[in-house]
């Protein structure tokens, strides 16, 4: 009789595998295939396109410079994640704002996603504002630097990097600000040893890991909160869900498109 465990290994040991790499670009594509693709990709390629914020004309968005200067554009983001946070301030390291770009007209979906094109979570950390004073200066010497803090349109700071003014009021070295922030950065990211020392010395103020938010999703609902201040939150909540997506916001700036430019809606 054949052992059938031996008579299975044979068989193994005469398998083999052949790989080769093979050009596709000469093949023709199937239709089937390709409207599949494209009705999955519709609602992707239409998010992309979805309209987060309008400048008026004249005005322009700028993050060029993020590692070594404050920008308009990163003043607006860390003002939006202070808003939704419900926080005091808002920072964004420089490193974080990748795109180097300047935006006139509008700031789309696809914007933010190349400007802030890691899943970082953001969290609200107490911070006296001794601290914050001194993690903003830290971030900002050398002169060039991934860690360099942007920071909200409430914030003031000096030629010297000294934060003067939080929420356009002096600051108060004493008092304990609500901070919005990325969590690594109390963990040692960027090297700011104010931040990683509050971390390592703090960890009661650090909130668990998970707490936070994606700050792209911290974004959305920013714009989408600019936006129902100008139309009202029920009439841009179409699906009466409690909370505004990206495709109704991007409505509701063709919304107002349409109320401020009739003629072009026809």
């Amino acid at each position: 009789t054949l052992d059938r465990s031996s008579a299975a290994s044979d068989v193994y040991k005469r398998q083999s595998m052949h790989i080769r790499i093979e050009a596709v670009a000469g093949y023709a594509e199937a239709p089937d295939i390709r409207a599949l693709v494209d009705l999955h990709m519709a609602p992707v390629h239409a998010m992309h396109a979805a309209t987060l914020m309008r400048m008026p004309p004249g005005v322009e968005l700028s993050s060029v410079g993020s590692r070594n200067r404050q920008t308009s554009l990163g003043r607006v983001l860390c003002s939006r994640l202070r808003d939704v946070m419900g926080a005091d301030v808002g920072l964004l390291n420089g490193g974080g704002v990748r795109g180097s770009r300047t935006y006139r007209d509008r700031f789309t979906f696809a914007d933010l996603e190349v400007e802030l094109p890691f899943d970082n979570e953001f969290t609200v950390v107490p911070m006296t504002g001794a601290e914050l004073r001194e993690a903003i200066q830290v971030s900002r010497t050398p002169r060039e630097s991934g860690g360099f803090l942007q920071v909200d349109d409430g914030v003031q700071v000096s030629a010297d990097h000294v934060v003067t003014a939080i929420g356009n009021a002096p600051l108060d070295p004493a008092r304990t600000y609500r901070v919005a922030l990325m969590r690594n950065l109390l963990l040692g990211m960027d090297k700011n040893t104010t931040l990683t020392r509050i971390g390592v010395d703090h960890p009661e103020r650090l909130p668990p890991l998970g707490c936070g938010r994606e700050v792209k999703l911290v974004l959305v609902d920013g714009f989408g909160a600019m936006l129902a201040k100008e139309l009202g939150f029920a009439r841009l909540d179409t699906d009466h869900d409690g909370h505004l997506s990206v495709a109704e916001i991007a409505a509701g700036f063709e919304l107002i498109d349409q109320v401020s430019h009739p003629d072009a809606a026809q």
